[in-house]
């Protein structure tokens, strides 16, 4: 099972479903972890810009997209393939998706909390997601080095998936989908092609 509940401190490279490796409404909410020797939002990425200043920027773009998307039936399918644990079609399952569909459309981010965190607190990760973060709150852990050599592209791309674990907890509670969920998602949202044994190794 995927340790949605663990600090972000203890998150392992490779844990199922939390973490993206870095190959592969309402302002949102980002910190900066104080205890760090070195000010994680101030570093300078490859675009010129400090690592919160392009955080925000990838966000901006994460969410426009997922508005635009929200708004069309072809959304509503998408969570249905990838977050459904019931029958397939499964009126109760549908509402909630029809539902978190309207709410992320209309600009409804989902509250959730953003962190950048060293590279040695996210043991080499690019990002991670705890159901429940600091505060007690739904966080996205973003690996604040990783940040200031990745292209924008992959910094959306990480976003993406660990926003789909998110929608995992809105659509099921506290029952984890199988397998790496957020992946299948943010692969499935951009279009990426996959065959039937990429597909079954995500799924796993």
């Amino acid at each position: 099972s995927d340790p949605e509940d663990t600090p972000a401190e203890e998150l392992q490279v490779g844990a199922e479903g939390e973490v993206a490796d870095a190959p592969i409404g309402t302002d949102p909410l980002v910190v900066i972890d104080e205890s760090d020797d070195q000010l994680l939002a101030e570093l300078i990425t490859a675009n010129g810009l400090t690592t919160q200043e392009q955080l925000n920027i990838s966000l901006s773009n994460v969410w426009e997209q997922l508005a635009n998307r929200a708004a069309e039936t072809s959304f509503v399918e998408l969570l249905d393939e990838v977050f459904n644990q019931t029958t397939p079609g499964s009126d109760t399952f549908a509402a909630r998706a029809t539902d978190l569909a309207t709410r992320i459309a209309s600009g409804d981010q989902l509250d959730l909390r953003y962190e950048l965190e060293t590279a040695a607190e996210m043991a080499g990760a690019a990002g991670a997601y705890a159901q429940v973060g600091d505060n007690n709150t739904r966080t996205i852990y973003i690996n604040g080095n990783w940040l200031t050599t990745a292209r924008a592209e992959m910094v959306e791309r990480v976003l993406l998936e660990e926003i789909g674990h998110s929608f995992d907890t809105e659509l099921n509670g506290s029952t984890d989908t199988q397998g790496d969920e957020g992946e299948l998602f943010a692969n499935l949202f951009i279009g990426n092609e996959l065959s039937e044994e990429q597909r079954a190794a995500i799924s796993s």
